[in-house]
């Protein structure tokens, strides 16, 4: 099978996700991206990826932007852009388009009119939240998928939700939760090393992964237990690094704080194998929300207890009070106090083995692929994930 993926960006630290499984692909299909941008092509290597230009004359990109803006039209049409997807088309002739993120498929889907070739396009967060609140976006998708041979996966049963919520019918859709490595994110072993206890995150330095909550309520874990010895670990890197960092420093805790700055998958596998607790303070921000944070799905892995909150998809992931806690966001006296009672707790085989159940990359990409078949034959059928 021939499938072209597209999306504006490929290869960015916070769509791993997205590499994995076009890498994933590849061992079975002929995949090619399409992207307007690459980056980190040494870290995130891929042989058939195209770059093609989207652009529009500065007049025509200043009454777009003042239309979306006001919620009145939402338009990408490039006669350029369309001309370069038509020629790619033509000469490769997929079988099937797989676009990312919503707000990002209509790009394409507003230069590329072929009804006649499958078109899948998956959401991931922000576009089955955020932009939900624009009226010109959801009046885009449901015009969108009342095409034929159009379908739609999603990350979590909430931005499902959220998308019927908001009056958008899909014929076939797939719910289909991320799907991690677990021979590689496996606990090296279950004897701690240290004395001290350990928490970690892992994510981009940006407001709605709740950094600014975590150093609060572990200031006030440590007001409280002032002989505690523990250290919050945050890995990571993104627009609001050093902002985090003078906050650590503001707070008078950073010397109990250590930032790591970006670190790979295996980085990451190497502090959580160090760690005894993960954290990741989720926060809505604007209508803005995740679907389900990778990073906690590879925490539960290495049989890391999770404190987080009960935000978008992280439910249907983290049970409270069996595979860590949940707090309200923003509340961090709850959080803290979580963060002290999860002090007693060990590494947690339960939680690795839901991983196994529902998160195994392997079984991810059985039902993509199982998807792609229904809907090549015609006859795709709506698939959950349970």
């Amino acid at each position: 099978m021939k499938i072209l993926v597209f999306s504006d960006t490929f290869g960015g630290h916070t769509t791993t996700f997205i590499y994995n499984e076009v890498s994933g692909l590849a061992k079975t299909e002929e995949v090619k991206y399409l992207c307007l941008d690459r980056v980190n092509a040494d870290i995130f290597p891929f042989r058939d990826v195209r770059i093609v230009s989207y652009r529009v004359n500065a007049m025509t990109r200043k009454a777009r932007w003042l239309l979306e803006k006001n919620d009145l039209l939402l338009t990408f049409t490039s006669r350029s852009f369309a001309s370069q997807i038509r020629s790619i088309v033509d000469d490769w002739s997929p079988d099937l388009i797989h676009c990312h993120f919503g707000y990002e498929a209509l790009r394409f889907t507003d230069n590329f009119a072929d009804h006649s070739i499958p078109l899948i396009v998956s959401f991931h967060g922000h576009d089955a939240s955020f932009f939900l609140k624009r009226s010109s976006y959801v009046r885009k998708l449901k015009g969108l998928f009342a095409r034929p041979n159009t379908y739609a996966t999603m990350c979590a049963t909430y931005l499902e939700r959220r998308l019927a919520e908001s009056g958008v019918r899909f014929n076939k859709r797939l719910v289909l939760y991320y799907g991690i490595r677990t021979d590689i994110f496996r606990r090296a072993s279950r004897q701690k090393t240290t004395g001290s206890f350990t928490f970690l995150q892992v994510s981009n330095f940006q407001t709605r992964k709740g950094h600014h909550v975590t150093l609060s309520a572990f200031k006030a874990l440590l007001t409280t237990r002032p002989q505690l010895e523990c250290r919050l670990v945050l890995a990571g890197d993104g627009p609001e690094f050093e902002g985090v960092r003078s906050l650590a420093k503001s707070l008078g805790i950073e010397e109990h704080v250590d930032f790591t700055g970006w670190v790979s998958p295996a980085g990451a596998k190497a502090l959580m194998d160090e760690a005894d607790c993960f954290v990741h303070h989720s926060l809505t921000v604007d209508g803005w929300t995740e679907g389900i944070p990778n990073a906690i799905i590879e925490a539960m892995a290495m049989e890391l207890p999770v404190v987080s909150t009960r935000h978008a998809g992280i439910p249907e992931l983290v049970r409270d009070g069996v595979d860590g806690f949940l707090v309200e966001e923003n509340d961090v006296q709850a959080y803290a106090q979580r963060m002290a009672d999860v002090l007693s707790w060990g590494y947690l085989s339960e939680s690795r083995r839901r991983v196994e159940e529902l998160f195994e990359f392997e079984q991810h990409m059985n039902q993509l692929q199982e998807f792609y078949a229904d809907v090549m034959a015609g006859d795709a059928k709506t698939i959950r994930k349970r």
